[in-house]
C-alpha cells in the first residue's frame, strides 16, 4: 500500500516513501459539512525510506484519531541494525494548512503540545555508513542506546524541543574506549 498522500501531510516527511500492509477504519458521524471523525490504523510489515538513506524496515504502527488528537500507541522498526520504538500524540490542528480548510475549521484548538517518546537500542557504527567514508567508520566500534522525549508546539524546527538521554554508550574511537 502506498501511504505517500498521508505521510506527506506531516511537515518534513514530504520526501518519504512508506509501504506496508494496512488495516484501517474511519468513522464519520454528524453533519456532512462538519463530521466528527474517528479512525484507527495498523501498519504491519512496513518500510519507510527518505531519499538515498537506508530504509527503516520491519515497521509496525498502531495509531488512532479522535476529537482532534492523533495518538500513536506504538511504532517500531529497524534501521541499520538498531531497534527504533516510538509512542506519543499530537493535536491534528498542528498540521494547519496541510489539512482541508473545512476540516481544519472543525478541529479544537491545540490545548497541549505534541509529545513523542522515542527510544533507539543498539545503534552501531553501521548507522554512520550513509554519512561517513568506510575508513572513518572502521575507526569506530561499539553500541549506543538512547531515549528522546520530544515536544512540539508547531512542526517548525523552532517549535520543537527534545531531551535526549544516553542509556548506554560503549564506544571506541580509533581504539580509544569511551564508556558511559
Amino acid at each position: 500500500t502506498d501511504f505517500a498522500p498521508i505521510v506527506r501531510l506531516i511537515p518534513g516527511f514530504e520526501s518519504f516513501d512508506v509501504a506496508g500492509a494496512v488495516t484501517m477504519q474511519i468513522t464519520a458521524a454528524g453533519a456532512i459539512d462538519a463530521p466528527a471523525l474517528s479512525a484507527w490504523v495498523i501498519l504491519a510489515d512496513g518500510s519507510m525510506r527518505q531519499g538515498t538513506l537506508p530504509p527503516l524496515s520491519d515497521v509496525t504502527l498502531a495509531a488512532s484519531y479522535s476529537a482532534g488528537m492523533v495518538s500513536v500507541s506504538t511504532a517500531t522498526g529497524r534501521w541499520q541494525g538498531a531497534d527504533v520504538l516510538m509512542a506519543g500524540h499530537a493535536p491534528a490542528v498542528l498540521l494547519g494548512d496541510r489539512l482541508p480548510p473545512a476540516f481544519l475549521a472543525t478541529l479544537p484548538a491545540a490545548l497541549e503540545p505534541a509529545r513523542f517518546d522515542v527510544r533507539v537500542v543498539g545503534l552501531s557504527p553501521e548507522a554512520l555508513r550513509p554519512f561517513l567514508d568506510a575508513e572513518s567508520i572502521d575507526q569506530i566500534a561499539g553500541r549506543v542506546d538512547f531515549a528522546a522525549d520530544i515536544t512540539a508546539t508547531t512542526f517548525d524546527l523552532d517549535g520543537v524541543t527534545a531531551d535526549v538521554r544516553l542509556d548506554r554508550a560503549e564506544v571506541e574511537l580509533a581504539r580509544i574506549p569511551l564508556a558511559q
